[in-house]
């Protein structure tokens, strides 16, 4: 309890930006809002200049309203040890259970600085779906688990979409979809040392609905291409966009040069491949820092949406300098994936850690950006309209202290859901917590 009234204290002494003078319990000014801190033992973030691994996770909430959020578990020295917390629509605890050598499914938020970005957690009916490996990497599965009490009621294995050669197999995300089956993507090496996109749908009993590995290699020599899926979309008519980011290796003068393009694959209710459609991001070197040839930066994709004008809006990131000037740019485009607009959000080197739909409609993205010469974490969250316009921002952040939002959702009753770490500045200890909030990020 002390450490609880601490950060309260805390919190109300510096005006935390959105969090201020606001009571921790669901007394709030704003009816159905709540901020709520969890006395766990939580793992620390790895922090250093390029790299945040935060010990928290994605959160998912049931028709209920009930909230469940994942995070590392501190107890034991196993740095695979999952845990999940479950609230009511108000933020008090009912269960939280740790699961055993299980480190979830995550893509890095970029090639080179290891930022995690989570997609791996699902809530379908009365049962939640988080996806990952043993922690080797050798052996991945679902666990299905009952919400009711936290016990797992299945391990669905996805050893079978291994490549028939052995070769690289990376599960990195997995999402739901409106008829209630389960999509999950990563991608396969061979034996060029290459790899490609790997999509997969089951239904909640584990059956495999349909598999696509035959996502071709947009490029004639796979022996230096890489594609990293990261990002989908599941239009009206049933179809799935399946975006990633594609990086060529060549030379020029003797340099390293890697080129992004970004590509997105049109897939129907069957699996099959219907169309690609490809976007060019920049050419870089990466012998050291990057030097951008044609600047326009070297761009990855995290998340996908469609617009209000028939198009799409894509959350992308531009490395300009790896240390300084890490860009989250915003893309408007047509239904042909031609730019129409763009827009630059985050301060300095930022990097997104959660990108979801409310239920109105609007985009909510989160950003953290490191603060130097105090490597402090603050994060903004930004409001893109469907049509792509930014309508509103909240910063989140303390002076002392670094504030992580590590997941986002969308909750039945019209509000949305974010939970993340709090950390004070040198002490070796975190803090969970979870903040309902309404459509305008106002609680």
């Amino acid at each position: 309890m002390a450490s609880y009234m601490k950060y309260l204290v805390v919190f109300i002494f510096f005006g935390f930006c959105i969090l201020a003078c606001k009571k921790t319990s669901n007394s709030s000014s704003n009816p159905g809002t709540f901020l709520y801190l969890y006395d766990l033992p939580i793992a620390l973030n790895h922090k250093t200049t390029n790299t945040t691994i935060s010990g928290s996770g994605a959160v998912t909430s049931d028709l209920s309203g009930n909230i469940y959020t994942w995070y590392f578990d501190s107890v034991i020295s196993d740095a695979q040890r999952v845990a999940i917390l479950k609230t009511d629509i108000n933020g008090k605890k009912i269960w939280n259970f740790s699961y055993l050598s299980f480190y979830p499914a995550h893509y890095d938020l970029d090639l080179i600085n290891n930022n995690y970005t989570w997609q791996d957690f699902v809530c379908i009916g009365q049962s939640l779906f988080l996806c990952g490996s043993d922690g080797a990497g050798v052996n991945w599965y679902i666990l299905k688990i009952n919400c009711s009490d936290g016990k797992i009621v299945d391990e669905i294995s996805l050893n079978s979409l291994r490549s028939i050669n052995n070769y690289a197999f990376l599960i990195e995300h997995m999402w739901a979809t409106r008829e209630g089956n389960i999509l999950v993507g990563g991608f396969l090496g061979d034996s060029t040392g290459g790899s490609k996109p790997i999509l997969a749908m089951y239904d909640q009993s584990g059956n495999q609905i349909w598999l696509n590995e035959s996502i071709p290699y947009p490029v004639s020599n796979p022996a230096n291409f890489t594609e990293n899926p990261d990002a989908f979309v599941e239009l009206s008519n049933g179809n799935i966009i399946y975006g990633g980011v594609g990086l060529y290796n060549f030379s020029i003068n003797g340099n390293s040069v890697t080129s992004s393009t970004l590509y997105f694959y049109n897939i129907n209710s069957s699996g099959k491949l219907i169309g690609i459609d490809s976007l060019a991001q920049g050419t870089y070197n990466i012998s050291g820092n990057p030097t951008f040839y044609n600047g326009t930066g070297a761009g990855e994709i995290f998340s996908l949406f469609t617009s209000s004008s028939g198009g799409y809006i894509i959350v992308s990131t531009e490395i300009y300098d790896l240390n300084t000037d890490i860009r989250i740019k915003i893309l408007k485009t047509d239904a042909a994936f031609h730019v129409t607009d763009s827009t630059f959000i985050g301060l300095g080197s930022s990097f997104v850690s959660s990108a979801i739909q409310n239920s109105e409609g609007d985009i909510i993205v989160s950003v953290f950006s490191q603060v130097l010469p105090v490597p402090n974490a603050v994060c903004d969250v930004y409001i893109i309209s469907p049509n792509g316009l930014i309508i509103g921002q909240k910063s989140i952040g303390l002076p002392l202290e670094s504030v992580y939002i590590s997941g986002m959702c969308p909750t039945n009753d019209g509000h949305m859901v974010m939970s993340g770490l709090i950390q004070p500045a040198n002490i070796d200890n975190n803090n969970l917590f979870i903040l309902k909030t309404d459509n305008s990020v106002q609680y």
